[in-house]
């Protein structure tokens, strides 16, 4: 869990994902107070997802808002019954992840009132200790524990069997130090890593607290990569005997054909890791990296002689670069996706949302008040698909008056004939088609497709033309996948 009083996520937001890019440990959670965001606006950080409590309360005053990134991986549920808030002063946010654990983030304004935020916080630890789970609270209270402000406030916490993990300084200045951002635990555990990480994004350290052996992350495990040797690919479909497909049946000749491309696939292919996993700050540069080691180097110095102007005067020097250089790179990198997105309206949507990171909702039935499991809700889905074919054409077979079977009777005055097409015109078919289009059932792509259409033009020429020749439609063509969706607007289901 890391905590860090933000202070605008407009404003600080990159500075964040820098600081996250440099750490070799990812956080299951992640909690920002003071995000001064407006409600339904929200931020995009890859693998997370973003729950957001602006201020409850608009006012003149700027300020306030919570909220928690929360790992892909880890299932949560908003606690909504859970309540901490005293609107215009005090915001609090709460989530439930695996294995009965809380966690929480809470901002008290320095304005709020002390004595009506302790009874506050006190009903709503009255409701955690009646769940009885294991729970984490971070957040900036304002409340500094070093000296002797927080005795009532610590007093509180310590009778409901919560500790602050966190005792050090949180907040430096040139004159003071203050711990006022917290993270309170009824968890005890000899093994866990608490601290303070002396980051400047802002006049507030990010705080943190590790639990070695609290894994909260489902099984999400990412599909394999696999490389394909097009090379031994080539020279195995170059050397296959086409006439094994020879057969009276065109559905034969189909399921020989994918048979023989899928093997030479799976014998040319070799895994070669993990699918690749997009980083984290993908504009990130070695020189943004190098200014940004120089710039905590020189706060470093600047903290252990805050009196030397020249430490001070570095320190700023480097802080402006980097945001600068922050700026200029972000700005390149999407300058340079959209240039190479040009006449591609769908992947520039796609750039687009992943910056202004538009919340997705997902429409379901309430499985809870339906009282159906999710193998239910699945299996209703897949039993209107499969069987809405065949209940339209008896629909339409039920409905007949004997007028089509009259019409047949009547000899057509005009007639038509399929030519038989040639290899150029199924290449020219095959090029025209889109690559980063979705596999079939087979699992054959249709870039291996276009690689190697010189070699594979002429055993799909000889199928199209056999199939019209017998007037059968293959019935492995008829399978399509099945994906149902919540869209506004028409939508295609087949892929």
């Amino acid at each position: 869990l890391l905590n860090l009083n933000i202070r605008s996520v407009r404003k600080n937001f990159d500075q964040l994902v820098a600081l996250l890019y440099t750490l070799t440990f990812k956080f299951d959670v992640i909690a920002l107070t003071e995000t001064w965001l407006m409600r339904d606006e929200c931020y995009h950080l890859h693998d997370y997802v973003f729950y957001s409590q602006p201020r409850l309360l608009q006012s003149r005053h700027r300020g306030g808002g919570v909220g928690l990134f929360v790992h892909k991986n880890v299932k949560c549920n908003l606690r909504a019954d859970i309540v901490l808030e005293i609107p215009g002063f005090c915001e609090a946010l709460f989530l439930e992840l695996p294995g009965s654990v809380i966690v929480g983030v809470v901002y008290r304004a320095p304005r709020c009132n002390i004595s009506i935020f302790l009874e506050a916080f006190e009903n709503t630890l009255f409701t955690i200790a009646a769940l009885n789970k294991r729970v984490f609270i971070a957040g900036d209270f304002n409340i500094d524990t070093l000296h002797d402000g927080g005795a009532a406030y610590e007093c509180l916490f310590s009778s409901f069997g919560f500790r602050n993990l966190i005792n050090s300084p949180t907040r430096v200045t040139a004159c003071t130090s203050s711990a006022i951002d917290h993270i309170l635990s009824n968890i005890e555990n000899a093994d866990d890593y608490s601290g303070v990480l002396n980051y400047d994004i802002t006049d507030h350290y990010p705080v943190f607290t590790v639990i070695p052996n609290m894994d909260l992350r489902h099984n999400a495990t990412r599909p394999s990569k696999y490389h394909i040797n097009y090379s031994r690919l080539r020279q195995q479909l170059s050397c296959m005997d086409w006439s094994l497909m020879c057969n009276t049946d065109v559905n034969v000749e189909l399921d020989v054909f994918v048979t023989l491309v899928r093997s030479a696939i799976y014998d040319s292919r070799k895994m070669v890791g993990k699918a690749y996993d997009a980083p984290l700050c993908p504009w990130m540069t070695d020189r943004v990296l190098n200014i940004l080691k120089i710039k905590q180097k020189w706060y470093r110095k600047f903290r252990q002689h805050k009196d030397n102007a020249y430490y001070l005067n570095r320190y700023r020097y480097y802080r402006n670069l980097v945001t600068k250089e922050l700026r200029q790179v972000k700005s390149k990198y999407y300058h340079d996706i959209i240039s190479r997105s040009h006449g591609d309206s769908k992947q520039m949507w796609k750039i687009i949302n992943s910056v202004i990171a538009t919340p997705k909702v997902q429409v379901l039935p309430d499985r809870d008040r339906a009282g159906v499991t999710h193998q239910e809700l699945c299996e209703n889905f897949n039993h209107y698909f499969v069987s809405i074919g065949q209940s339209l054409a008896h629909a339409f077979i039920g409905n007949g008056d004997g007028e089509l079977a009259k019409q047949v009777e009547q000899t057509p005055s005009n007639s038509f004939v399929f030519e038989p097409i040639d290899v150029q015109e199924v290449i020219g078919i095959i090029h025209s088609m889109k690559s980063n289009t979705a596999m079939g059932v087979d699992n054959i792509s249709v870039s291996i497709i276009k690689r190697l259409v010189d070699i594979l033009s002429h055993p799909l020429c000889y199928l199209y033309n056999h199939s019209v020749s017998l007037g059968v439609y293959p019935d492995a063509l008829k399978v399509a996948k099945v994906v149902p969706i919540f869209k506004r607007t028409y939508h295609p289901l087949f892929s």
